[in-house]
C-alpha cells in the first residue's frame, strides 16, 4: 500500500543532559546569558560564594566589572583634575614672575632717579637696583656703606639692607634675603661682622 497522507507525530520529550562543557559554551555565546543566570540564583551563601568567585576569575580574565569601570572613570577625573590645577599653578607661576621682572624694573628707576637728583656733595645711596639683584643671585658680598653709627658705635645699616646678629655678631645684609642665605653668607663671611 501506498500512504496517502502524511502525519507528523510529535517528539517524545528527552531528558536533558547539562554538562559543564555544554553549559559554559551556552554561556560564551551570549554573556547576557550570564546575568540572566546569576539573577535566578537563589538568595543563599552558596551562591553569593559562587557569583563571588566567578566575578573574580571574570576579573583575572581581563573582563572590566562596573567596580572597574568605576574606579576608572574616578582615575580619569582625579588625573584631569590634577592637569587642570598643575596648568593653573603654571599659569600663577608665570604671571608672578611677571609681575616681579615689572617691580625690578620699577625699582630700578626708582633708583636711577634717586641718584639722578641727589646732590653732588651728599653720600651715594646704598646700592643700585643692579647690585641688590646681583647680590640676590650668585652670593656675592653685600656692600652696605656704612655712613652713621647708633648709640653703641654700631655702625646703622644703608637704605636697602638691615642688621641681622648671628652667632653674637651683627652684620648688614640685603633685605631681600631669607633666613637661610642670611644665616649660610654671615657664617661664611664672619670677616664680614660690622659689630
Amino acid at each position: 500500500m501506498i500512504a496517502s497522507r502524511i502525519v507528523e507525530l510529535p517528539a517524545l520529550p528527552m531528558e536533558p543532559t547539562y554538562t559543564r562543557t555544554g553549559v559554559i559554551e551556552w554561556l560564551r555565546g551570549n554573556p547576557r546569558r550570564l546575568a540572566d543566570v546569576a539573577g535566578a540564583l537563589p538568595d543563599s551563601e552558596d551562591a553569593a560564594r559562587m557569583l563571588d568567585t566567578a566575578r573574580r576569575r571574570l576579573r583575572d580574565h581581563g573582563v572590566r566589572t562596573e567596580d572597574d569601570r568605576i574606579a576608572e572613570s574616578r582615575a580619569l577625573q582625579n588625573r584631569e583634575r590634577e592637569q587642570r590645577e598643575r596648568h593653573a599653578v603654571v599659569q600663577e607661576m608665570e604671571r608672578l614672575r611677571q609681575e616681579n621682572r615689572r617691580l625690578r624694573a620699577e625699582l630700578d628707576r626708582s633708583r636711577e632717579s634717586d641718584r639722578m637728583t641727589q646732590p653732588s656733595g651728599s653720600p651715594a645711596p646704598a646700592s643700585s637696583g643692579r647690585t641688590m639683584s646681583a647680590t640676590g643671585r650668585d652670593g656675592a658680598r653685600p656692600t652696605s656703606p656704612r655712613t652713621a653709627s647708633n648709640s653703641t658705635g654700631t655702625p646703622l645699616p644703608s637704605v636697602g639692607f638691615r642688621a641681622v646678629e648671628v652667632s653674637g655678631r651683627t652684620f648688614h645684609v640685603p633685605e631681600g634675603w631669607p633666613r637661610a642665605r642670611v644665616r649660610k653668607w654671615c657664617r661664611s663671611h664672619p670677616d664680614e661682622a660690622v659689630g
